[in-house]
């Protein structure tokens, strides 16, 4: 008798039913744990894992892990469950198209987002570096501007006129510069007036004014 076509479904189940299928291929660098381990701080369950009908993991072995690390397995989340128990062949296929078959990046769209969004969710550097293309020093006719983080500490200046702002680039010494953090020639790439100071050339400033 032929199976069921199989579907499936979205249900609630406590992280601590989930059980971990022994030959799972599947394993993490301790930076990518921790890359994840911050998403999911940050941004919560978006990718939901999969389950057999008694509660096996097909995928999602890593995020379920990490959720029972940060102290939710009595928490319930989503899961996508089959109708039908997978045969064992079905099983395996399933696990391992969830972890290969995610296609590759559009390494050109991946170029016009800015360096730091691209290094918080977890490329390298080197990833980051071979995604910008960055072109020979003699052939950079404008510094990028410096780009706010929001882990640092900053202060903000606001000008409510424009005889101010006119008034404040000249005393800061304000320069044009490419917007920071993309691909030259890309869509967001654009020129203005720089409008973020680091606190040591500010301090600079400051000492000469004196």
């Amino acid at each position: 008798m032929p199976l069921e076509a199989l579907s499936w479904r979205t249900e609630k189940r406590k992280v601590s039913d989930l059980i971990p299928w022994d030959h799972n291929p599947r394993r993490m660098t301790e930076k990518q744990a921790k890359d994840l381990e911050a998403s999911l701080a940050r941004l919560n369950l978006i990718d939901i894992p999969a389950i057999d009908t008694d509660g096996r993991i097909v995928g999602g072995h890593q995020r379920a892990q990490i959720l029972m690390a940060m102290g939710r397995g009595a928490e319930e989340i989503d899961v996508r469950v089959p109708n039908r128990k997978l045969t064992e062949g079905e099983f395996v296929e399933a696990n391992l198209r969830l972890n290969k078959n995610v296609g590759e990046w559009n390494t050109d769209e991946l170029a016009n987002f800015g360096e730091d969004i691209l290094k918080t969710v977890g490329f390298t550097e080197g990833e980051v570096a071979s995604f910008f293309d960055l072109e020979p020093a003699e052939e950079i006719l404008l510094d990028q501007a410096v780009q706010l983080k929001p882990q640092r500490e900053y202060a903000v200046i606001m000008c409510e006129t424009e005889e101010e702002w006119d008034q404040l680039r000249v005393a800061l010494n304000l320069k044009e510069v490419r917007r920071g953090g993309y691909r030259k020639g890309s869509q967001f790439d654009a020129i203005g007036t720089e409008r973020v100071v680091r606190a040591e050339r500010f301090l600079k400033l400051l000492e000469v004014a004196k």
